[in-house]
């Protein structure tokens, strides 16, 4: 027996109709073109058959938001923490391990001691924003570094109000990414400025209280809470009393 060579296949709706195709001929060889009398009402059926709307179920691909080394999104805004970092303003690049784990490392010749928290931090905040990758693990890791310092203090302080701003924006963001790492970002900070985060704190709380009865950071936002009680002092409690009611020390 010789079969007819199937026609080349250049597109998947293509391959999909052409499966159709086939199907519908095997359905008809097996039940039909055996066992009905009526050649004519055969071909009825095999024609119906031909129309039957196929369902196409549409493809769900989860989309991971990646930078696009082709895209000048970043490029349009000289103040975007993106932008900064690709022309070589903050002192660091990317390394991989052999686990493919990113892992910050700091340029060689850069001093803790000597940085100047004044661009550097501020630009590292406003990257809180940033909700693609690998800016956003960049800037955290870069204001832990920076935070840990233990000379550092006075610096921070200095540079606070600059701070502030780009912290509550990532606080108030919708992205569970961004508005974790600005959780831990106020957790660091509070430890290392205490009670000088004090008149800002009101700003941070609106954000903080929106997400209280969050199922993942639920128990995150009561421990940082505490810890801003513990760092700002007494007067702390009344403050985040006002804004978040539910709110105990026990």
């Amino acid at each position: 027996m010789m079969y007819k060579q199937s026609p080349k296949i250049n597109s998947n709706e293509q391959r999909l109709n052409q499966i159709h195709r086939n199907y519908v001929a095997a359905d008809y060889n097996q039940n039909y073109q055996y066992s009905l009398v009526d050649p004519h009402m055969a071909q009825k059926i095999m024609i119906a058959y031909k129309h039957q709307k196929i369902e196409k179920k549409p493809l769900v691909a989860k989309k991971i938001k990646m930078v696009d080394p082709f895209s000048n999104k970043y490029q349009r805004d000289i103040n975007s923490f993106a932008y900064v970092y690709e022309a070589g303003g903050i002192p660091c690049k990317i390394n991989y391990n052999t686990q493919g784990n990113m892992k910050i490392q700091w340029i060689p010749d850069v001093n803790i001691q000597t940085l100047p928290y004044d661009p550097v931090l501020v630009t590292c905040f406003n990257g809180l924003l940033e909700d693609v990758h690998p800016y956003l693990a960049i800037a955290t890791t870069a204001i832990q570094f920076m935070l840990s310092n233990e000379a550092a203090q006075e610096k921070i302080i200095q540079v606070l109000p600059k701070l502030v701003l780009p912290l509550r924006s990532a606080l108030s963001s919708k992205s569970d990414k961004v508005f974790g790492s600005a959780l831990k970002t106020l957790m660091a900070l509070s430890n290392v400025v205490g009670s000088h985060l004090n008149k800002y704190l009101k700003l941070f709380l609106v954000p903080i209280w929106q997400r209280q009865n969050h199922q993942v950071f639920g128990e995150q936002i009561r421990i940082i809470l505490t810890v801003l009680e513990n760092n700002g002092g007494s007067e702390v409690f009344q403050v985040i009393k006002q804004k978040i009611p539910t709110y105990s020390n026990f």
